[in-house]
């Protein structure tokens, strides 16, 4: 609900405010840019609402695995941002089909809307590899480690961002898998992310 409903109406709202502030002192010029930025943004959501119910609906990470997955996940944001991707994924990610590679998807996919929002990058890079094979036994699950770094403005993860709740839901997902989620950032150095889970 947060990436595809909340943000994507505060756009419009903005604009709707910004042009009952203009008021009568609006030119038409100025009202007219002002519908068109309104009529694109909210545009732009409900194209973003129902790609977010396609994803719902289709299979996904449980067809294709994760590793090709996260594949197109940078490609799509690469081609929407213009922003270079590299991406460095073990071929055994391929094999992580379950609820939790689900979710480790979900994951990459909301640091990326962070990246594409707000981070005004021009590189970003995702690493996903085995830290550690699954026991010989079947016991213990593999270790993975998922990282995504971009070159970016940076920002203070432990500020407060008082209506936002990206890091929160990142940081509850993480918690659901038992993983270990690192967020390092400072403004004027990028963001790097962090994820440890087990598969």
């Amino acid at each position: 609900l947060h990436d595809t409903l909340a943000h994507p109406l505060m756009a419009p709202l903005t604009q709707l405010r910004l042009m009952r502030k203009l008021g009568a002192r609006g030119s038409p010029t100025q009202w007219d840019a002002e519908l068109a930025q309104a009529e694109q943004a909210a545009t732009e959501g409900l194209a973003d609402v129902r790609a977010a119910i396609g994803q719902m609906r289709e299979g996904g990470v449980h067809d294709s695995g994760l590793g090709p997955e996260l594949q197109a996940l940078l490609q799509g944001f690469a081609e929407r941002s213009g922003v270079r991707v590299d991406a460095r994924i073990d071929p055994a990610a391929a094999e992580l089909v379950d609820e939790r590679a689900a979710t480790v998807f979900a994951i990459a996919r909301e640091a990326l809307r962070n990246v594409e929002r707000h981070a005004q990058a021009r590189q970003v890079t995702l690493t996903l590899a085995p830290r550690a094979p699954a026991d010989a036994s079947g016991d213990a699950p593999a270790r993975w480690q998922l990282t995504l770094q971009d070159d970016g403005c940076g920002f203070d993860p432990h500020a407060p961002h008082a209506g936002h709740y990206g890091l929160t839901g990142l940081r509850e997902q993480a918690a659901q898998l038992g993983a270990r989620l690192s967020i390092d950032s400072a403004a004027g150095r990028g963001c790097r992310m962090g994820l440890d889970f087990d598969a």
